[in-house]
């Protein structure tokens, strides 16, 4: 499907729902309502912040997710190479299946998945698939974050390389992570 950047930039602004790759983020004032929604579809409760994921097939299977330093985040343990640090962007291995690697650049045909949020190890990294990171600088407020050309997160949309919507900066200094399935490459 070819989209133009008009149609990418409506996608990062109000329609992610239709652009996405069917990943599926809905929003209220509220716990989940009572709703239809495809297993793995998320929920964010704008008032408290609380995330919620679909994972039954009943209308009311919701379940709150978070954990105790970054809240309502989901993360994992995940090997990885000692070289990735703390704050860094990482997508799948491609040496080592269930591994990660840092990002380096976004002209990689692989898509971020995460964001290293504390290091257990030299070689396991605790990754962050979707929550709220603090930390970084420079963000503008209500603009959605992407993977620079040298692999940080940025709220420029690069002008070469992939583009990969990585969520929403909140503050000039923290972001809402929930990387996008979907990317276009520029040419």
């Amino acid at each position: 499907m070819a989209v133009t950047d008009a149609q990418f930039l409506d996608h990062a602004n109000e329609n992610s729902q239709e652009f996405s790759n069917r990943q599926i983020m809905l929003k209220g004032t509220t716990s989940p309502p009572v709703l239809a929604a495809p297993i793995g579809a998320f929920y964010k409760n704008q008032t408290n912040g609380d995330r919620y994921e679909k994972t039954g097939s009943n209308d009311s299977e919701w379940t709150l997710f978070g954990s105790s330093h970054y809240h309502n985040s989901l993360a994992i343990s995940r090997p990885c190479d000692a070289s990735l640090s703390v704050g860094d962007l990482v997508w799948e291995s491609i040496l080592t299946v269930g591994n990660v690697d840092q990002v380096i650049n976004n002209t990689d045909k692989r898509r971020v998945i995460g964001l290293c949020i504390a290091k257990t190890s030299s070689t396991i990294a605790r990754v962050m698939f979707i929550g709220e990171y603090a930390g970084l600088s420079g963000l503008t407020v209500g603009m959605k974050v992407y993977c620079s050309p040298t692999g940080v997160i940025t709220s420029t949309v690069p002008a070469t390389g992939y583009i990969q919507v990585l969520g929403d900066a909140i503050s000039a200094t923290e972001i809402d992570f929930s990387p996008s399935h979907m990317r276009v490459l520029r040419v």
